[in-house]
């Protein structure tokens, strides 16, 4: 695949593979880091099992480090759609995107349907085609996991108005309108019951995440120390908050995994730190990391499918007692097995029909 054609999370960023490989590599790291999340225990859940303090917390930090990876992928499209200075014009732009984002979706969906058995032994072609089609018309119709694939659709289809918006702020302007996107979401997530009538526009916490990437590339330099310190900081207040919000300790929602303060500082603190770095690698290593990378996306759509497959085969209650080496070693098989088949459904048909409409 072309890097024009490759979706991945490729071209869900709108990036050519490798132009920043600093940003590949976190690529790579937060789609594991996504599969880790449907891996690993839900932790109000884990909470009512018969395990240890010990074994409790262990679950909230795998947790705090997990969801960090989905608003990542968002910021990462914002750093580059939203800063991409190449005159394709809109139409262009659509065509690319939208090739890139539907085609592959429509195959990885495919699959899922049929394999994930969904009456496919009993049901007729027509009815099974049917049930598909049906599917397709809500976000988790298929799987709960594609709601990503829709919300990046509605992304795409608004952001070349933003880019238009992006193209004339200066230093000082992103650095107001990122502490205004902060702000502004933190005030909703927390205080807005405070006072009823003020009603500051909700945008949704995706498409912030979508914004505040746009916004990196054009604010000032922070050195990198105080950019690490900011994660370690974030992190932190992302274990504090889990426990609190799970424990019974507040009856206000936290949203420590998606909209919370603690959630937008630790994901744009830690895209801005690897986006601000400067690594250089060999041309085997760089080719290595670009073909790991353009299979992002496949192993995104076809994870949970893999994920449910080792459930039915497999015996994982040892996950009870042992949540982080259960989460890191089933993250590593499912994620190794979902690049696989990425791979070769890639080579086979995504590739192929990506390239006839791009």
């Amino acid at each position: 695949m072309s890097s024009d054609q490759s979706m991945a999370i490729n071209t869900v960023v709108g990036v050519k593979p490798c132009r920043n490989i600093s940003i590949e590599l976190l690529r790579i790291l937060c789609c594991f880091l996504v599969v880790a999340i449907h891996v690993a225990p839900m932790h109000d859940a884990y909470l009512k099992l018969d395990v240890s303090s010990f074994e409790k917390m262990e679950s909230l930090l795998i947790q705090s480090v997990v969801r960090l990876g989905l608003p990542v992928f968002f910021i990462i499209s914002g750093i580059f759609i939203l800063n991409d200075n190449k005159k394709v014009g809109i139409a262009g732009f659509y065509r690319k995107r939208l090739v890139g984002l539907l085609i592959p979706f429509l195959v990885f969906s495919a699959i899922h349907y049929f394999i994930a058995g969904y009456g496919i032994k009993e049901a007729e072609v027509p009815e099974l085609l049917q049930g598909y089609l049906v599917g397709l018309l809500s976000k988790t119709g298929i799987a709960v996991h594609f709601w990503f694939v829709y919300v990046m659709l509605g992304i795409y289809l608004v952001s070349p108005a933003f880019s238009i918006m992006y193209s004339g702020i200066s230093e000082r302007g992103a650095v107001v309108i990122f502490i205004i996107l902060i702000a502004s979401k933190s005030y909703i997530v927390y205080f807005s019951w405070l006072i009823p009538g003020l009603e500051i526009p909700n945008i949704p916490t995706w498409l912030t995440y979508f914004l505040l990437g746009g916004l990196i590339p054009r604010l000032p330099k922070v050195n990198s120390k105080w950019l690490l310190l900011a994660f370690v900081i974030s992190f932190c207040l992302t274990c504090i908050m889990t426990y609190v919000q799970f424990s019974g300790l507040t009856k206000l929602y936290l949203a420590p995994f998606d909209s919370g303060v603690n959630m937008l500082l630790m994901s744009t603190s830690c895209c801005m730190l690897f986006y601000s770095m400067s690594i250089t690698v060999n041309e085997k290593l760089r080719k290595t990391v670009c073909f790991i990378a353009s299979l992002s996306y496949g192993v995104y759509l076809i994870h949970f499918l893999i994920l449910i497959e080792i459930g039915r085969y497999f015996d994982i209650t040892w996950y009870i007692h042992n949540p982080v080496l259960y989460t890191v070693l089933m993250t590593l098989a499912v994620f190794a097995s979902a690049m696989l088949v990425s791979a070769v459904i890639n080579k086979l048909l995504v590739d192929r029909v990506v390239k006839y409409f791009a």
